[in-house]
């Protein structure tokens, strides 16, 4: 699990924290950030956990480009299972695995066609390969990126006075709380990434999910305007994401000549149901590692015996006590 090592509480409960030219935050604000930073972390810690679901990202815009991709993320217990397709530049369709006996990678050619087992490593080695680490727990944290964020950019993180500055907070109506930010340093933070120049987000503070926002960048020759919209499932406490429409544009916001547009669709849900074997080599037709057995489980006519036999002792209790 992502953790972060500012936290929105220590941040808006400091008297550090001004707003522009020496405006501070109100005792009204600092209560509402610090609500929502609880609301975020309780979301991370109870619920991020148990969450499944399949994440879809379709190009729209342009519309020669085409494309897309399907990720799967599936938990139970601290189980993983992540699949993807197509994988990287290939058809290719990548699954990477982890259970409590061992973590597995696999791709497939195409749909009916035999896996190929990649690498397998017993979860007893320390520490995991980062072939599946790595890889898995941005995928479990892929599920509530875009919930919980701006074009890359988490609420903490904006307001971690050491990056950024928030530049204004207000809230234009009950269930909405808008920032507007800008870096701390303008300078370039890496070869070939473009620096953020400004943005704002909107978030609702009774769950902390991002609504929309925009976050504008810098390049060499050029600004690039990156703007969000988030819509989220009707049903469900906390709301969980249901679609996000990412439009990448370049110009300034009031002269934007859109580029990209990428929408992707989330269908997530929380405890889901899950088979042991799902976790498993077996699922994909290949053989276990060396070593590894697992138990049966108990075969359900010996369930039902049981059940019958204790029908028939009740049965035959009852009736002395009759007698």
């Amino acid at each position: 699990m992502i953790r972060h090592a500012l936290t929105l509480t220590s941040l808006v409960l400091s008297s550090g924290i001004t707003l522009g030219q020496g405006a501070t935050l109100t005792q009204d604000q600092r209560t509402t950030l610090a609500t929502v930073h609880a609301k975020v972390t309780a979301f991370r810690d109870k619920v991020q956990p148990r969450l499944s679901g399949t994440i879809r990202s379709t190009v729209v815009a342009p519309a020669q480009a085409g494309g897309g991709t399907t990720e799967t993320v599936v938990q139970s217990h601290g189980r993983v299972l992540y699949r993807r397709s197509p994988y990287e530049l290939s058809s290719d369709t990548l699954v990477l695995g982890v259970n409590e006996r061992y973590a597995f990678a696999a791709k497939q050619k195409a749909e009916g066609q035999p896996w190929l087992l990649l690498k397998v490593s017993l979860t007893g080695d320390v520490p995991l390969s980062p072939v599946f680490d790595q890889p898995t727990r941005v995928a479990v944290a892929g599920l509530v990126a875009g919930q919980f964020a701006i074009a890359g950019r988490t609420v903490e993180e904006l307001l971690d006075a050491s990056k950024f500055v928030a530049t204004d907070v207000t809230q234009p109506a009950v269930d909405r709380l808008r920032l507007a930010f800008r870096p701390r340093q303008t300078s370039r933070p890496a070869r070939d990434e473009p620096a953020v120049r400004d943005g704002w987000v909107e978030i609702d503070p009774a769950f902390g999910h991002v609504v929309r926002g925009e976050v504008r960048r810098e390049f060499t020759d050029a600004k690039q305007v990156t703007t969000v919209v988030n819509r989220f499932a009707a049903s469900g406490e906390p709301p969980l994401l249901a679609e996000q429409t990412v439009t990448v544009s370049v110009g300034e916001s009031n002269q934007k000549q859109p580029q990209t547009e990428l929408r992707t669709l989330y269908d997530l849900s929380v405890n889901r149901k899950v088979g042991d074997d799902e976790f498993r080599l077996t699922a994909l037709g290949l053989p276990e590692p060396v070593g590894v057995e697992w138990a049966k489980p108990t075969p359900t006519y010996v369930w039902l015996l049981l059940a019958a036999a204790v029908a028939a002792a009740s049965a035959v209790l009852i009736a002395r006590l009759r007698r």
